[in-house]
C-alpha cells in the first residue's frame, strides 16, 4: 500500500510505560513501524509534573518536539568528557539524543509535559520495530488522551501573552555559517561534528526559507520553511513548515525518503497516488518513499506542520555519493517525472531568505504559549 491512514491524536490508545509507578510516562504510537512498515515511529509521549524519566543507551537517535509543559532534558554518552550535560526546555523547542546515550526528561513540578518523538529502526540504527512496539505496549493501557490534555493540543488560535526567560547553558545548533560562544561555549552547526548533547533548537532562533526553485524541486512562493535539524550529518530531516492561506503544493515524489507531516494548525487536504483526503489539527500524514504526494492550504487559517524526512535505509546514508533526500517533481502536461539533483534540506538552505516566525505565528506551532 503506497497510503498510510494514521490515527488522530484524539483516537490513540496511550499505554503507561511503566506500571509499577503510580506516575509513570505514558505514550502512544502514531507510526506503528510494525504495522506501517516504516523504519521509524512516531508517537506522543507525556511525562507527569514533577517526574524523571531516563531512556537507558537506545542505540538509535531519539528527537522530541515539545508541545506542552516545561522541564530539563539530560544526556550522557561516552564522547561527552564533561559527563551528564543538562538543557532547560520550553514549548515549541526540540531536543535531540544521540546513539547510545542515557538521556532523560524531569518535567517541571507543575507542568505535565507533552513531547511529539521520532525515533529510527533501520539495522544499526535502533531498536529493532517489532522490540520497540512490544516494549511500547507492554505496559498498562489507560485510554485516550483526556479532553483537557486535547484542549491544549489542539488549541488553533489566540496570542502569547507571556515570554518566557528561561537561562538555557546549553544552546548547540547553528545555521551552517555560524560558529558562536553561547554561555562560554563554542556551538556548533547541524552540519559540523555535534559535540554537546542534548542537541537543542528554539523555534524563535530558526531561519526561515522558501524552497530554492530549480529542476525536480517542488518549490513554491507561499510556504515557509525552518530547517531544525538536516540530513548534511544527520539521518534525516526535521523543519516546521507553514503553508498559507491557498497554497498548493506540486505534485511530487522522494525517490529515497519517507515524508511525514503532523499538524499543528488548520486545515488542509492530503493527496497520495490517487487518494485524496482532508486533514486538520492532531492529524499525521506519511507520504512513503516513490509516492507522488502533496499537501494544500484548504481552510481559513495559516496551515503549521511539524515536517519529517527519513530515509529508506538510515544505515547506508553516510555510503551515498548522492544526497538521499532528492525531489522529483511531475511535469502535468506530459506527465514525466524531473528530479533535483540537490537534496530536500540543501533546497532550504540554499533557497531565499523568508520572513520569519512573528509571535502570532508562533502560536500555530505552540499552542500552549498562547
Amino acid at each position: 500500500e503506497s497510503v498510510i491512514f494514521l490515527p488522530h491524536i484524539k483516537d490513540l490508545e496511550m499505554y503507561k510505560v511503566n506500571p509499577s509507578l503510580e506516575r509513570s510516562n505514558r505514550l502512544g504510537l502514531i507510526v506503528d513501524p510494525e504495522r506501517d512498515d516504516l523504519p521509524f515511529s512516531f508517537a506522543v509521549e507525556v511525562f507527569e509534573p514533577g517526574t524523571t524519566t531516563t531512556m537507558e543507551t537506545n542505540p538509535g537517535f531519539e528527537l522530541f518536539y515539545v508541545l506542552t509543559g516545561e522541564g530539563e532534558a539530560f544526556c550522557s554518552d561516552d564522547q561527552q568528557e564533561s559527563g551528564e550535560s543538562v538543557v532547560e526546555f520550553s514549548v515549541g523547542d526540540t531536543l535531540l539524543f544521540p546513539p547510545k546515550s542515557t538521556h532523560g526528561i524531569r518535567a517541571h513540578p507543575e507542568q505535565r509535559v507533552t513531547v511529539l518523538g521520532l525515533m529510527l529502526h533501520a539495522p544499526g540504527m535502533g531498536q529493532t520495530a517489532s522490540e520497540f512496539v512490544e516494549w511500547a505496549h507492554s505496559g498498562k493501557r489507560t485510554g485516550q488522551l483526556a479532553p483537557d490534555e486535547l484542549a491544549v493540543l489542539l488549541k488553533q488560535s489566540g496570542r502569547i501573552t507571556e515570554e518566557t526567560n528561561i537561562v538555557r547553558p546549553i544552546v548547540t545548533l547553528w545555521t551552517e555559517d555560524e560558529n558562536r560562544v553561547v554561555n562560554g561555549r563554542q556551538e556548533h552547526s547541524p552540519t559540523q561534528n555535534l559535540r554537546w548533547w542534548p542537541a537543542h533548537r528554539r523555534m524563535e532562533e530558526l531561519t526561515a526559507k522558501h524552497l530554492r526553485a530549480e529542476a525536480g524541486v517542488a518549490a513554491a512562493p507561499s510556504n515557509r520553511l525552518m530547517l531544525v535539524f538536516d540530513a548534511a550529518s544527520l539521518p534525516f530531516n526535521f523543519a516546521l513548515e507553514v503553508f498559507e492561506v491557498g497554497h498548493v503544493t506540486p505534485l511530487h515524489s522522494h525517490p529515497t525518503g519517507h515524508e511525514l507531516f503532523y499538524i499543528l494548525q488548520g486545515e488542509g487536504e492530503a493527496f497520495c497516488d490517487g487518494y485524496t483526503w482532508q486533514v486538520q489539527a492532531g492529524d499525521t500524514c506519511v507520504f512513503p518513499a516513490l509516492s507522488v504526494h502533496g499537501l494544500n492550504n484548504t481552510g481559513t487559517m495559516q496551515l503549521c506542520s511539524l515536517e519529517l524526512m527519513v530515509p529508506l535505509d538510515p544505515e547506508v546514508v553516510g555510503s551515498l555519493e548522492e544526497p538521499w533526500d532528492t525531489t522529483c517533481t511531475l511535469d502535468g502536461k506530459t506527465g514525466t517525472m524531473a528530479c533535483s539533483e540537490v537534496g530536500f534540506s540543501t533546497a532550504i538552505k540554499n533557497g531565499p531568505d523568508a520572513n520569519k516566525l512573528s509571535k502570532d505565528e508562533m502560536c500555530g506551532f505552540a499552542p500552549n504559549k498562547c
